[in-house]
């Protein structure tokens, strides 16, 4: 109200100033919007920058996630082992296992299990093998066709191939 009281009693000096009272007026009320889109921007500045950091955090968590779920080791399922343990039941006789740790629980022990299982002769070692994959050792092609045709019925992903050195057919599975 001070401020309504203050025109009243000035009234005079701005009727005789309008143009200069006018263009005051305005400067103000300029000075004071610019000033306000200024010190807002900032804010809006300072809130993009810290949802760019918080959307860079996220996304190295969900890059920390992906890939400890792609390090948790797979398992065999229920149908898998008694696929394979009705295929390897056939024709009994001996492998060799090699992988990081074969007496730890998951992929590695369910294969040696299940082979024990089938009656078959199980030697387990440890391999200079990589801990995304373990192999299977077995000599003779009898042996391996059963080893084979085990894995492929069970849909158990892997690899073949002739070891010349040892006389051994290799059998690389991937966890």
């Amino acid at each position: 109200m001070n401020i309504i009281k203050y025109i009243q009693e000035e009234w005079d000096v701005l009727k005789k100033a309008p143009l200069s009272f006018v263009i005051l007026l305005f400067i103000g009320l300029s000075s004071g919007f610019a000033f306000g889109l200024f010190w807002r921007g900032q804010e809006v500045s300072n809130y993009e920058s810290a949802l760019k950091m918080k959307d860079s955090q996220i996304d190295e968590y969900k890059k920390s996630i992906n890939d400890r779920l792609e390090k948790v080791e797979k398992t065999l399922t229920a149908n898998q082992l008694s696929s394979l343990e009705l295929s390897l039941k056939a024709a009994p006789s001996k492998v060799i296992i090699s992988a990081d740790s074969v007496s730890s629980k998951g992929y590695a022990k369910q294969i040696k299990d299940v082979f024990t299982k089938s009656g078959w002769e199980v030697d387990t070692k440890s391999a200079p093998v990589s801990l995304d994959t373990f192999m299977l050792e077995t000599k003779g092609s009898v042996n391996a066709s059963a080893v084979s045709r085990a894995l492929s019925t069970a849909d158990v992903p892997f690899k073949s191939k002739m070891n010349e050195a040892k006389g051994t057919i290799e059998f690389q599975l991937d966890k």
